[in-house]
């Protein structure tokens, strides 16, 4: 049995020493030729930086210019480091003012082999980390002038309220990901993709912009990244996605603003959710709007609000010496707020928002009307509630309303009276069923029961 096995060692032995030969081999080819993979490493970076944007570069008015830092590739642990690379373009054709500007202080790679460099028919990597990028943008994050004044009538609607667009996420983020990277790196195979600490400006007033304002401290990792050409993928590119944003602040020469502060999403196998600590809409001579603890899941079909309020972001007494004829202020608060079992298929094609329950725990509104100012006689009659549902254009339908503590104080402004008079209903409970603006398909009539206190001492209890 001895004599037989000594023919198996051998080969193993032989073949050990010849893995160990060839792995020799590479770093004494890599320890040669260090100088020019780290100069070839360098090209192919600035290649392709300039290939992304060669597009934009079509005129001399248009001006281009990538730096790069250090570049250290270690060919024993398969790690890429490229230090400090810096884009800078500026537009100024046709009367634009538009410029782009990023630095990247570090960007890592891990799993990078020799032979994946010396191949060229596609890269395998382990992870890419982006460190502390800074992008600041001027006049490129948004629709143009030229773009704004080419939609035709067609493409306005006048409607109180559409549905919102939802795309199909999963080829557009193929189709993104195919194009960022150039044919010779195709297919790419990456585990993980990280980029940390992101700050974002963007120097336009445009509130078409897309990425508009200050954003701070966000992160963003998703993986493992597989692209393959010519291959249509049945979901996503990507596995796991996670976004997170510290602060997100937008400010607009009319003197609105927008403040979020903690937005996260998170898209895997299990759910795809969203959650926004707090969000604020200013107007500094208008309503506020103001919503906190929103939570939204697909998996559940969910959207949850810790609490929301509209209020004026004037006093009362500010908010009427402003107006010149009679008026309404309105303040409204609520929450919790959760819609159960939202029909996504049917707000996907923009054809309906059909929820099953929306239950509030809480809801407070009060509006006081300015009757001591004269009517305005060019003002249009305003639409009763019946109208106004009638006018949207798809179909909204809410199987079942719920609010469990409410309070209405209806007040009016006199003349000559220091004070406005009031009505108040207080611990209010609601229930309405069978909530529709489009009542054709439907066999079942709207249905509301209410029960509280008015002017704190009269029971009331109604239903319809």
């Amino acid at each position: 049995m001895q004599m037989r096995s000594r023919p198996w060692k051998r080969i193993a032995v032989i073949i050990g020493i010849a893995v160990v030969a060839v792995q020799v081999l590479l770093l004494c080819v890599y320890l040669i030729f260090a100088e020019s993979i780290q100069d070839s490493i360098r090209n192919t970076a600035i290649y392709y930086i300039r290939s992304q944007a060669q597009a934009a570069v079509s005129d001399s008015s248009k001006q281009l210019v990538v730096d790069v830092g250090d570049i250290d590739y270690t060919y024993i642990t398969g790690t890429l480091r490229i230090d400090d690379v810096g884009v800078r373009y500026s537009d100024n054709s046709h009367g634009r003012d538009r410029a782009l500007k990023l630095h990247v202080p570090i960007i890592q790679v891990s799993g990078l082999t020799l032979w994946d460099l010396v191949d060229g028919s596609g890269i395998s990597l382990g992870t890419i980390r982006i460190e502390q990028p800074r992008l600041s943008i001027k006049g490129i994050s948004g629709d143009t002038p030229d773009t704004a004044a080419s939609v035709g009538d067609d493409d306005t609607d006048s409607a109180i309220v559409q549905l919102p667009r939802i795309p199909n996420i999963d080829s557009i983020l193929h189709n993104v990901f195919v194009n960022a990277f150039p044919e010779f790196v195709q297919p790419l195979i990456v585990e993980q993709v990280t980029v940390s600490n992101l700050h974002v400006q963007a120097l336009d007033n445009n509130p078409t912009t897309l990425f508009g304002g200050n954003l701070t401290g966000a992160s963003i990792s998703f993986g493992p990244v597989k692209v393959i050409p010519g291959e249509r993928p049945v979901g996503r590119p990507f596995g796991d996605l996670a976004i997170d944003i510290d602060k997100w602040q937008r400010d607009y020469t009319s003197g609105k603003a927008v403040r979020t502060h903690g937005f996260h999403v998170r898209v895997n196998n299990n759910d795809s959710s969203l959650v926004v600590d707090s969000l604020l809409l200013q107007s500094p001579l208008e309503y506020n709007y103001l919503v906190k603890g929103v939570r939204f899941s697909y998996r559940s079909r969910e959207l949850g609000i810790g609490w929301f309020s509209i209020a004026p972001s004037l006093s009362d007494a500010a908010f009427f010496a402003k107006q010149r004829y009679r008026g309404d202020r309105y303040r409204i608060s609520a929450g919790p707020v959760v819609l159960r079992d939202i029909d996504f298929d049917a707000l996907a094609r923009r054809e309906a928002l059909h929820v099953t329950t929306v239950d509030v725990q809480s809801l407070d509104f009060n509006l006081i009307s300015n009757v001591a100012l004269p009517k305005n006689s060019r003002a249009s009659r305003p639409k009763m509630l019946n109208e106004i549902a009638q006018a949207i254009p798809f179909t909204l339908a809410i199987d079942t309303v719920r609010v469990r503590n409410g309070s209405i104080v209806y007040g009016e402004r006199w003349p000559r009276s220091a004070v406005p008079a009031l009505l108040r209903w207080d611990k209010l409970s609601l229930l309405a069923t069978h909530c529709m603006n489009k009542t054709e398909n439907s066999s079942e009539p709207l249905q509301i029961s209410v029960k509280g206190l008015f002017m704190k001492n009269c029971i009331i209890w109604v239903n319809t």
